[in-house]
């Protein structure tokens, strides 16, 4: 988290064991991608995304009405 490249390691090498995966830095997607989901726990994850051209403001705005319409139950109406 934060700003910058991470530093995480993208293998693993143990005796007996090797591995490799890629690394995804979900502040470099647009989070835009997570709102066309249907489900509220994956539109949360917007608001570690990337917001490009959006004013935070504009943006914070859309994560919540998009959890808000997505939401079943009381939370949705929790939030205003």
């Amino acid at each position: 988290m934060g700003k910058g490249k991470s530093s995480m390691a993208t293998q693993i090498n143990a005796s007996r064991l090797t591995f490799n995966y890629q690394l995804i830095a979900i502040s470099e997607i647009d989070y835009k991608i997570f709102l066309q989901s249907d489900k509220p726990e994956e539109k949360i994850l917007a608001l570690l995304a990337n917001f490009g051209e959006d004013r935070e403001e504009v943006a914070l705005q859309n994560i919540l009405k998009g959890v808000q319409e997505s939401a079943k139950g009381g939370f949705s109406l929790v939030i205003n």
